[in-house]
């Protein structure tokens, strides 16, 4: 075996799918060395993953990558359903507004999505190491107090693997490589899940399912998102995917007892495809014109015990959780998951959080596996479900739908699916008020972080300066646009404070930025990011504090006003303020807009909900102190 690396890297990633890429572009960003390699020699063309949905799109705003996406996406639209080769009806994938600024999730394939990120990785510098396999890993005890580390054996073939008798005497380059940390999204079949001896507990289903890309000719209209229920009881779903090219889902025959699946893999072919699809088609005719790809798999329901091992090593994606394709979790679950760890790993390695405080907290992504499990479940129950009863379900949903869209403008057929319900548990960074009654659910620590519609605040230039107005689009004469809370809510390591002050800024508005500017002064003097950051700002400011005020008052005095002119001039995340001119803001995070004591809610780097506080005096400001406090750490001078 040749020597150890003397060095000892940072973080290195097994995998360069879209979580293990993701994960690599944002430590990039946070200033972090990371190495990444892959076992195949490039992205594969082939993908099982289409859709990217509303809260993964949040995140990649958060980032600062989300226009490439918008670019190359289709935004989901209406899902059409047939039962027996009759439409029933259409419907609106996901349509919420009010909730996101995404209010649709995005069609784009896994290879576009991992294109994507591995281009934005290469601007900064990284290239992906493919052909390098991993052999084994461990975690190895530091020697004469030095930290532990991860020892991984990785190997790479000098020639192709297939052009040797089959591999049989290929020769390898072997290396041994050091690092501080290893981030596994090696896939379903882990090798490093192996290594580590974590069990990947769950069931394997006995459905299996058809996948193929191509082009046909069908009597059924493939123009966007469409469902298909047929008179043998099985379910086919069709996505565009561009330039003619359909995707195609369809249920198989179950598994046999005793069947091996490598030999059905291997008899596979266009024709029983074929069948199998006019089967469910029926009475509608389907052919094949042209194939660009053709599988089959088994599906199978599985989460790891536990998706950290010695604070060291950290499972994400395929490698922690698999589950039924129904619903589109699984990706987006670990490009989440690289999003929860890519700032803990940051803070760590920067010194400001100790390890054993900060990175346990990543298995707050169990749960966020088993609701993906939960999810994809349930749409595949429900999809297979047979009856009157399941079919008049279906009918009445597509029927009554377009209809409830239309009076209400909005419609939220499955607000699971687009994930803007994930929340977690309490944890050192979901940590409820010591002393405070515990809020209703929709407004606990954990939760996503809420978006809204905002306002600048402004004088208005007809009037004297203690006459102010909150901005609308809707005046043409309007200075300034308004803004969504999510677009504050930028970067990769930043804490967000939002600062509710209901209608207090009308009296105490010196007051109340008195305290805002001493602690804030205070807090990035303690706490500063030490390596680069490339994540949208100039600064290394940890905290980001913005001000969110309640409509102005007519009876508010010319202090105060002057005060709030003063404060709508800061930079973004230096105490600017804005205006909550209906208290829909307010409302969300669980505060009075009119009459109230107003609060503060921390967002963590990641746009949970990590802390709250009713009020804006002083012991509310400590309390947030003490919560930064249980967290990080304060750096020497």
């Amino acid at each position: 075996m040749p020597p150890a690396t003397p060095t000892l890297l940072p973080v290195l990633i097994t995998g360069a799918g879209p979580v293990g890429l993701f994960e690599a572009l944002l430590l990039t960003q946070l200033g972090i060395p990371v190495r990444i390699i892959d076992r195949e020699i490039a992205i594969s063309p082939y993908s099982r993953a289409l859709g990217l949905h509303c809260r993964t799109m949040e995140i990649f705003q958060f980032t600062g990558i989300i226009d490439s996406f918008l670019d190359r996406g289709k935004p989901m639209t209406n899902v059409s359903y047939y039962r027996n080769a009759r439409l029933v009806g259409s419907l609106p994938v996901i349509q919420a507004p009010e909730q996101s600024r995404f209010s649709t999730g995005m069609f784009l394939e896994q290879a576009k999505t991992s294109g994507i990120l591995l281009g934005k990785l290469k601007e900064l510098g990284v290239e992906v190491e493919y052909g390098w396999e991993l052999l084994d890993t461990k975690v190895v005890d530091g020697q004469d107090g030095e930290e532990e580390y991860v020892e991984t054996m990785i190997r790479r073939a000098l020639v192709e693997a297939h052009v040797v008798d089959g591999g049989k005497d290929k020769e390898y380059e072997t290396q041994v490589v050091r690092s501080k940390y290893l981030v596994a999204c090696d896939g379903g079949r882990s090798t490093v899940r192996h290594k580590i001896n974590i069990d990947f507990p769950g069931r394997s289903l006995t459905q299996k399912i058809l996948m193929w890309d191509g082009h046909c000719e069908c009597d059924i209209p493939f123009t966007g998102p469409t469902a298909v229920k047929g008179p043998n009881g099985k379910t086919l779903f069709v996505v565009p995917l561009g330039e003619g090219i359909v995707r195609i889902g369809v249920e198989d025959n179950d598994l046999t007892p005793g069947e091996d699946f490598d030999k059905t893999l291997r008899d596979l072919t266009i024709e029983y495809f074929e069948s199998v699809v006019n089967a469910t088609a029926s009475p509608a005719k389907f052919k094949v014109t042209s194939t660009a790809w053709l599988t089959c798999f088994k599906l199978n329901e599985r989460r790891a015990d536990h998706f950290v091992h010695k604070n060291r090593i950290f499972l994400a994606g395929d490698a922690a959780h698999i589950h039924t394709p129904s619903g589109g979790q699984g990706m987006n679950t670990g490009l989440q998951d690289a999003h929860n760890l890519a700032w803990k790993l940051g803070y760590v390695l920067n010194g400001l959080a100790r390890p054993e405080v900060l990175l346990p907290t990543y298995e707050e992504r169990c749960a966020m596996a088993d609701r993906a499990i939960r999810v994809s479940s349930h749409i595949m129950a429900r999809n297979r479900a047979q009856g009157v009863l399941a079919d008049l379900k279906m009918y009445l949903v597509f029927l009554l739908a377009p209809l409830i869209a239309r009076f209400t403008g909005s419609f939220f057929f499955s607000p699971e699916v687009a994930m803007l319900d994930v929340k977690y548990e309490k944890n050192i960074v979901n940590r409820p008020h010591d002393t405070q009654p515990e809020p209703a659910t929709e407004h606990k620590v954990g939760i996503r972080a809420k978006d809204g519609i905002l306002h600048p605040f402004y004088a208005t230039a007809t009037s004297s300066p203690s006459t102010t107005v909150a901005a609308n689009t809707k005046d043409k004469k309007d200075p300034e646009p308004t803004l969504r809370l999510h677009s504050l809510l930028t970067g990769v390591a930043r804490f967000h404070i939002l600062v509710f002050t209901s209608d207090q800024l009308t009296t105490d508005a010196k007051d109340i930025t008195t305290l805002l500017d001493s602690h804030v002064t205070q807090w990035r003097s303690r706490w500063t990011y030490g390596s680069t950051l490339q994540d949208g700002y100039v600064d290394k400011d940890l905290l980001k504090v913005h001000v969110i005020a309640g409509p102005p008052s007519s009876s508010s005095s010319a202090a105060s006003n002057t005060t709030l002119l003063e404060m709508s001039k800061q930079e973004v995340g230096k105490g600017k303020v804005y205006i909550d001119n209906d208290g829909q803001i307010h409302k969300m995070y669980g505060f009075a807009v009119t009459k109230g004591q107003g609060g503060i809610t921390v967002v963590r780097p990641d746009a949970h909900v990590g802390f709250r506080v009713h009020g804006v005096h002083e012991q509310s400001w400590k309390d947030v102190d003490s919560y930064f406090s249980s967290i990080l750490v304060t750096q020497p001078k």
